[in-house]
């Protein structure tokens, strides 16, 4: 049963549509709704519209289903579909932004930041979780925390937000009597740490971001999310050569593994409330390519009869772990339509970098 009062975002005043004469997306956004698959689709829009294909992000133009299993599992974990994602390349479980043997992979994120584009990195996860880290770091393993914090140190990304898990790691870093306060080397090198959304609104413009969030300003499903947002784009949009931005929904995967529907619709919903207020941010300005979509289904989520809006209604899942289902993309923006149809998560950041001019996947130089 799923149970819990929350709030649909505005529904779209009229049908999107792609633009006629597309032109290269001055901006990308990538939205990773972790676990979202599409059981948590169809639980939350029945419970809160009644009916499924309600939500906001099943109305972007362009649909399709993608494949995620892993380089070595019909199963993938987060780690390895997140690079699958942000570097192209299918890799095995547990390894961040680096190949089944152990190269690294250079994410669509960096080669946005060297052509001269501000990036962001956004997750209600921390910062060290396997989603976001993919598109910063290289390491063999995702619980390798402190090592994931230290690259987040030297990416150069303009935002990164997360919320206060890592806190503690970017304090103290490494294993004493070597240990290093990332905290203050960031500083140094020109960034602020911010830990709420009025600290985010006024940090200074000519400083980057890192903001570390306590998980009640980053787990809403409404307005602070939108808050939040709104003030990453108001940086962002600020560099003339544009931007590419991950924001990830980490709680639809949460709520698989506790097989939890109300954990399940508040994530699914917080992905919406994203969805909604990049849809105001783009409009009709043509220059902005939206992409929405899951690393991998958990919990094997259906529904088995549908409800009246905010009604209890009968759920299944079938596992407390990841399963190998297709997941849903929606997609919205110039070129939008080669996100449509069956493909793979490798697809998506190739194509991604290929309105770009970059050919992905690229193995990094050793001293990178």
């Amino acid at each position: 049963e799923a149970s819990g009062t929350f709030t649909a975002p505005p529904p779209l005043e009229k049908p999107l549509q792609q633009p006629a004469e597309p032109k290269t997306p001055l901006n990308i956004i990538l939205v990773i709704g972790d676990g979202m698959g599409q059981g948590a689709y169809d639980v939350t829009s029945l419970y809160m519209h009644g009916d499924t294909r309600k939500l906001v992000m099943q109305h972007l133009p362009i649909a399709g289903l993608c494949a995620t299993y892993s380089a070595n599992s019909a199963v993938t974990d987060s780690a390895a579909s997140g690079t699958a994602l942000s570097c192209g390349e299918k890799t095995n479980n547990g390894r961040i932004g680096m190949t089944a043997d152990k190269k690294k992979l250079k994410s669509i994120a960096r080669f946005a930041r060297e052509m001269g584009k501000s990036v962001a990195v956004i997750t209600d996860d921390a910062l060290h979780g396997a989603t976001p880290s993919v598109f910063y770091a290289n390491q063999d393993a995702r619980g390798k925390a402190h090592e994931i914090i230290a690259d987040a140190a030297t990416c150069g990304f303009d935002i990164l937000i997360g919320n206060s898990g890592s806190k503690n790691i970017f304090l103290t870093n490494g294993v004493a009597p070597n240990q290093r306060n990332i905290w203050t080397e960031m500083e140094a090198a020109g960034y602020t740490f911010v830990e709420n959304l009025d600290a985010f609104d006024k940090a200074p413009e000519n400083r980057k971001v890192v903001g570390l969030f306590s998980p009640s300003i980053l787990n809403e499903h409404d307005s602070k999310v939108e808050t939040l947002i709104k003030t990453a784009l108001a940086r962002l949009s600020k560099n003339p050569k544009g931007f590419f931005m991950m924001i990830e929904s980490t709680y639809p995967d949460s709520g698989g593994h506790g097989n939890n529907p109300q954990v399940t619709v508040r994530g699914t919903l917080r992905a919406d409330w994203i969805i909604r207020t990049l849809i105001d941010f783009a409009g009709d300005r043509g220059d902005t390519l939206i992409v929405v979509t899951a690393d991998h289904e958990t919990g094997g989520i259906s529904t088995i009869q549908s409800a009246a809006p905010n009604t209890k209604q009968s759920i299944v899942y079938t596992t407390r772990g990841h399963t190998g289902a297709l997941v849903p993309v929606y997609a919205y923006g110039p070129f939008a339509e080669q996100f449509g149809g069956h493909i793979n998560n490798v697809d998506i950041p190739r194509k991604m970098a290929k309105l770009w001019g970059v050919t992905l996947p690229v193995i990094m130089d050793e001293e990178e």
